[in-house]
């Protein structure tokens, strides 16, 4: 984002400001795994230790995911990713579409 016009959004200090303000709320999550030592990493790496780690293919892994979120969604989450894709930015109607919020400048 730095390298695009809209990079003057961080001269606002709202959003240093809520860097802040999410910063603070994730710092009980981070010293608790610090004080722990990372518990969900020695997690997984005993895991990958002991041979269970299942490593999938990509296509594979897309499979898994689609079993596990409902095969009978599948054309929903591609008429919603196509639309985030292939849909124009100034529609004019104000709008949701997956990017942010469609207006006539």
């Amino acid at each position: 984002m730095i390298l695009t016009p809209q990079r003057n959004v961080f001269r606002s200090p709202w959003i240093w400001i809520g860097g802040a303000i999410v910063f603070i709320l994730f710092l009980p999550n981070l010293v608790w795994n610090i004080q722990h030592h990372f518990p969900f990493v020695e997690l997984q790496e005993n895991i990958r230790r002991n041979g269970r780690d299942t490593p999938l293919s990509f296509l594979a892994f897309f499979g898994q995911e689609i079993l596990a979120m409902n095969p009978l969604n599948l054309p929903l989450w591609l008429g919603g990713y196509g639309s985030s894709l292939f849909r124009s930015r100034g529609n004019g109607s104000g709008r949701w579409d997956g990017r942010g919020f469609s207006r006539r400048a």
